[in-house]
């Protein structure tokens, strides 16, 4: 009888391992996953800032342009 209760339990633990494996396998894949999704993110980031940077200074050449032309234009007409 003592056999047959170890043997039991035996099984139930194995059956508790078995899941406690089956969790652990997607915990890891949810965190490969996670961390795919966040370099996708910071990549995607990196592309926008460098796209903002070239429009702030293809601003600026606009702005010292726009100047140019406002100081030229105000000699032209003796002011």
């Amino acid at each position: 009888m003592n056999v047959v209760i170890q043997s039991s339990e035996v099984t139930s633990m194995k059956r508790d391992l078995d899941k406690q494996k089956e969790v652990a396998s997607a915990s890891e894949i949810k965190i490969k996953w996670n961390q795919n999704k966040l370099k996708a993110e910071q990549d995607a980031h990196k592309v926008c800032r460098s796209s903002v940077f070239r429009f702030i200074l293809m601003l600026t050449v606009l702005l010292q342009h726009v100047s140019t032309v406002i100081c030229e234009s105000g000699r032209a007409w003796g002011l």
